[in-house]
């Protein structure tokens, strides 16, 4: 969600719940499950079913010791997420500016438009297929949806839409991208194959910032390091619901609740972090910028400069002087 935060007020921002991880969280059993066994403990503390005990773990420092312990797992899993959100995010960008470049080549060195074309087009439709496979499209639903999509998006036809269901998942992106160098190769000819070692890095490009964003996903935070996080905010936020229920006062419950709401969403606002390839609110606007790149990739392919008669005729003039 784009935002500007140096006009927005705070209470504008309080205030404006729809986009934020409170929703989200209300969907969420284990909130429920805290505030339940908070306000249960202290339905029972105040009928004195049972008497608080003084030496509980929730009047002792060692809550102090959880608390700063929960802290600092919650930066550093906070942070590491963070990183690893705009380190995808230079990656995905870096992929989209290559496919501007293959452009340019293309305009530059290929004679015919229908070959230019051709070359995008594969090349576009292998940038779709990986980050449909990427961001999880195809779970749920038949193999080949993603195809089906690009067909419709008149990218590749019914004879390579044919072809590519008999491949792996897995290696559609880079078939479609030999297809885009064989037509460079041939729309090149024999004079000019001398160039394809352009068309060639700008395409290994490409599928190197693919990699690198398969890498990227392929390699979270140890699970054992999750596994711990998780454990230690469970524990922290279940001594301090004990605590909370020690208080007569309502203000003890709506403090521990707060701490509940912002824990909680932090985790959560970090996890979605972690792989930004969906429809999360926080995930990139992958078909976004996809539309950005049909519509930079048509002006670089289909403009027409209105000088070029201009240039001829000077030329022509110079021609005649000499």
């Amino acid at each position: 969600m784009e935002y500007d935060a140096s006009e927005s007020s705070l209470f504008i921002v309080i205030g404006r719940i729809g986009p934020s991880v409170l929703p989200l969280l209300l969907k969420k059993p284990e909130l429920w499950m805290f505030v339940g066994i908070h306000f249960g403990l202290k339905y029972v503390y105040s009928k004195k079913i049972i008497s608080p005990d003084p030496e509980s773990p929730s009047n002792g420092p060692l809550l102090g010791v959880m608390s700063n312990l929960c802290t600092i797992f919650i930066v550093m899993y906070t942070n590491n997420c963070f990183q690893r959100y705009f380190k995808l995010y230079g990656q995905v960008r870096d992929l989209m500016g290559t496919i501007l470049e293959l452009s340019s080549d293309s305009r530059l060195r290929l004679k015919e438009e229908s070959h230019r074309q051709k070359i995008m087009s594969y090349t576009i439709a292998g940038v779709i297929d990986f980050f449909s496979e990427a961001g999880g499209d195809d779970d749920g639903k038949e193999p080949e949806a993603a195809l089906e999509e690009l067909h419709y998006q008149r990218l590749l036809n019914l004879t390579e839409i044919t072809f590519l269901r008999s491949c792996p998942r897995r290696n559609r992106y880079l078939i479609m991208f030999i297809w885009a160098l064989d037509v460079a190769k041939f729309s090149l000819g024999p004079n000019g194959i001398q160039f394809l070692r352009f068309f060639n890095g700008v395409l290994n490009k490409i599928r190197r910032c693919q990699q690198d964003v398969s890498d990227t996903i392929q390699m979270p935070l140890p699970w054992q390091y999750f596994h711990l996080f998780s454990v230690l905010l469970t524990v922290n936020l279940g001594l301090l619901g004990d605590l909370a229920a020690m208080q007569t006062n309502l203000t003890s419950s709506i403090t521990y609740i707060l701490v509940l709401f912002l824990l909680l969403g932090l985790r959560e606002v970090a996890i979605a972090m972690s792989d930004p390839f969906g429809d999360d609110d926080v995930d990139f606007p992958i078909q976004g910028w996809l539309m950005e790149v049909f519509a930079d990739t048509g002006a670089l392919l289909e403009h027409k400069a209105p000088w070029p008669d201009t240039l001829k005729a000077e030329s022509a003039a110079k021609d005649e002087k000499k």
